[in-house]
């Protein structure tokens, strides 16, 4: 499959940590995929890769294991429905786990309109510092059950990329809504439809945008390789999701030193008469030398459970990448 162009040519950076070394010579992993170097949180493809054939059959094993911890979390009722996504980024080669299973995407979609305000910034920069005035009486925040930390405080007038940054750090539902209503309604549709992220309606989840793993995990896929905005832009978003303050699920399986870039999403569902929670956390973990995207969806009856869930299946993908990047 091929990458999506890039809405513009502008690349400079919103709020990069450190300037990168913009004149880095293109470098041929082991696997012989062209990559840029240059930028901390991302790796653009100089050409589409694809992964050779015996590099997906190494991941054979994993997801073997993994699918014997899927049935064993279903047989003990801790969740109902668990969907893993999993793509080594340095080779191209993946496999999932009830993959195409449909779920609330809930607050994942925020990072598409991170994405939505980052194209705006491209055509129009300094977009991102224009101040925008943040109400009192902002309500959506109440019913989250992972409750977003006070980032910025209302009665004031803050920065966009501010705002951006309570929604995607603070997963601040209330920040999301104030960018919805300032980023051109037409960017945000362009980017939900360019990155296929247009709901599946009809589907027995009730919710009108519900999506797969395996289509979700294309928003980290794009911002990885730089294929739909630029590398500065594309790295600024990854920057920002490194800086999560929800790091009990994929974060919990991962060690402390190793960065990662990833969204959470939590949804309650009422529905056919019967009650369940959806927990979600999408991302990259930027293993030295073999980073990987990690994708886990679930619902069940309780949200805690459904937490560790995630936790365990983050060890274990990480523990199995550990080893293959371990030298022989």
């Amino acid at each position: 499959m091929g990458f999506l162009l890039r809405p513009n040519e502008h690349t400079e950076p919103v709020a990069r940590l450190a300037s990168p070394d913009t004149d880095q010579a293109p470098t041929l992993t082991p696997q012989g995929t062209l990559r840029r170097g240059g930028y901390p949180f991302v790796t653009p493809l100089l050409d589409c890769d694809s992964a050779p054939v015996g590099h997906a059959s190494a991941l054979g094993a994993m997801r073997d294991r993994l699918l014997t911890s899927v049935q064993r979390f279903r047989a003990a009722g801790t969740a109902t429905h668990i969907s893993v996504y999993v793509r080594d980024l340095d080779n191209g080669a993946w496999f999932g786990i009830n993959e195409e299973t449909a779920f609330a995407p809930a607050s994942l979609m925020k990072v598409p309109i991170l994405i939505a305000l980052l194209v705006q910034e491209e055509m129009e920069p300094g977009y991102v510092q224009q101040p925008v005035f943040y109400p009192n009486d902002m309500p959506f925040n109440r019913p989250q059950h992972i409750v977003p930390g006070e980032r910025i405080v209302p009665g004031r007038n803050w920065p966009l990329w501010d705002v951006a940054e309570a929604m995607i750090i603070e997963s601040d539902n209330n920040a999301l809504h104030l960018l919805r209503s300032i980023v051109p309604p037409q960017t945000v549709n362009r980017v939900i439809n360019d990155l296929g992220l247009v709901g599946r309606r009809g589907r027995d989840d009730g919710d009108p945008d519900a999506l797969s793993v395996r289509t979700y995990a294309t928003v980290f896929r794009v911002l990885y390789n730089a294929s739909y905005l630029g590398p500065g832009t594309s790295n600024d978003a990854l920057e920002m999701l490194s800086r999560s303050s929800f790091r009990r699920a994929l974060v919990a399986g991962v060690p402390e030193q190793i960065t990662v870039a990833h969204k959470f999403g939590e949804w309650d569902q009422h529905f056919r008469d019967y009650n369940a929670r959806q927990l979600h956390d999408c991302g990259i973990v930027y293993l030295p030398g073999r980073p990987y995207l990690a994708c886990i969806m679930t619902r069940g009856p309780e949200q805690e459970p459904l937490i560790g869930v995630v936790a365990d299946i983050s060890k274990q993908i990480f523990e199995e990448f550990a080893r293959i990047a371990a030298p022989n």
